[in-house]
């Protein structure tokens, strides 16, 4: 699926059709934009932007510090009166967008709303020397995600600095009190998919959440499924290409166990029916042959990987897949020790069957 960059152009910031307030309804819906009014030797200001973007210390003590300590009766007195360097007085609704998006305070009078201050004060947060330690990569850049959720976000919103990408935030666990992100770029994402992963999140009862691969495990379809249904990653440009294509594979799975004698060392053959749709393809054309081709290697892919996993999984005696449920299942009289002596050696094969139903974009 290409991204429909027209669409962002349509719904880019016109300065004919759209006012102030249209903008500053379309910037809150992120939980990370911020719109503070204080008030100033009996003035009052607001302050405009994304937490996520901006270095509080700027903030305050450039920022709100030199305007306490000063006269002012208009914004320009104001633009004489903070040291940064990228600062100006604007009306036109783009300029302040892209500004905002790029780490700028916006200041500005609620009951004139026409002109806006914007002064530069942008956190920049990286890794020193860090790299991905899971998903190494030999060219491209060398950030990865981290531990602070507020540098996460600036990260991806550093590499998709749209309005339209919306960060929607929940706090899970109820000793940890995590804050969880939800963000997806408005426009491409399927809101039905959006809201189920909202919801589903909203759903956990849990004491803590201490990192992403709990949530994983936590909200996909089936935990007993070998096959991955949701992708953990730690590098921000893989997210946020991501976030851009707004790309869904949806993937539905049956598995059957076929077990002849439970309880012995014959051997155990579970049947998996995987039905798919192809969302992209490179080639010319695709007929029957080739899909034919592609659900060949599809199901051979998946053997091989089945098996390395369940062997890994054999040989370190945890049984993730509930086999040892579906044995118990079926035998009267279960012997736990028995099972466990039996399990490490059981010949345990994988077939897949694999059904393409539909074919999307032909590049």
């Amino acid at each position: 699926m290409e991204v429909d960059w027209a669409w962002f152009r349509r719904n880019k910031v016109d300065n004919n059709k759209n006012t102030f307030d249209l903008l500053m309804v379309q910037l809150e819906r992120s939980n990370d934009f911020k719109d503070l009014t204080k008030t100033f030797n009996g003035q009052e200001l607001s302050f405009g932007f994304y937490s996520t973007l901006v270095d509080s210390d700027i903030l305050h003590k450039e920022i709100l510090k030199r305007i306490t300590e000063n006269q002012f009766l208009s914004l320009a007195d104001i633009l004489n009166i903070l040291p940064l360097d990228e600062i100006e007085i604007t009306s036109n609704l783009s300029t302040i967008q892209d500004k905002l998006l790029s780490g700028y305070v916006m200041i500005y009078k609620k009951d004139a709303p026409k002109e806006v201050l914007l002064a530069k004060a942008s956190a920049e947060k990286t890794r020193t020397v860090s790299l991905p330690e899971v998903e190494f990569s030999v060219v491209g850049p060398k950030e990865a995600l981290v531990e602070s959720l507020d540098t996460n976000i600036n990260l991806i919103r550093k590499r998709v600095p749209l309005p339209d990408l919306i960060s929607d935030e929940v706090t899970i666990g109820d000793l940890s009190k995590t804050r969880v992100a939800v963000m997806h770029i408005e426009g491409i994402a399927n809101k039905d998919n959006v809201q189920t992963l909202r919801q589903r999140l909203l759903d956990l009862e849990v004491d803590m959440i201490t990192d992403s691969s709990y949530i994983t495990q936590l909200i996909q379809d089936n935990a007993n499924s070998p096959f991955p249904q949701l992708i953990d990653s730690e590098r921000p440009d893989r997210l946020a290409s991501a976030l851009a294509e707004g790309k869904i594979y949806n993937i539905s799975s049956k598995r059957v166990f076929d077990i002849t004698k439970p309880m012995t060392n014959q051997d155990i053959t579970i049947k998996i029916n995987l039905k798919g749709i192809v969302r992209e393809f490179s080639g010319k054309e695709i007929n029957q042959p080739i899909i034919k081709k592609i659900q060949s290697q599809w199901e051979k892919q998946l053997e091989e990987q089945s098996k390395i996993m369940i062997t890994d999984f054999q040989r370190n005696g945890i049984d993730p897949l509930g086999i040892g449920k579906e044995m118990k299942s079926r035998t009267r009289k279960w012997d736990e020790k028995k099972w466990k002596d039996l399990y490490p050696n059981l010949n345990i094969h994988i077939k897949v069957t694999a059904e393409i139903l539909e074919t999307g974009v032909i590049e």
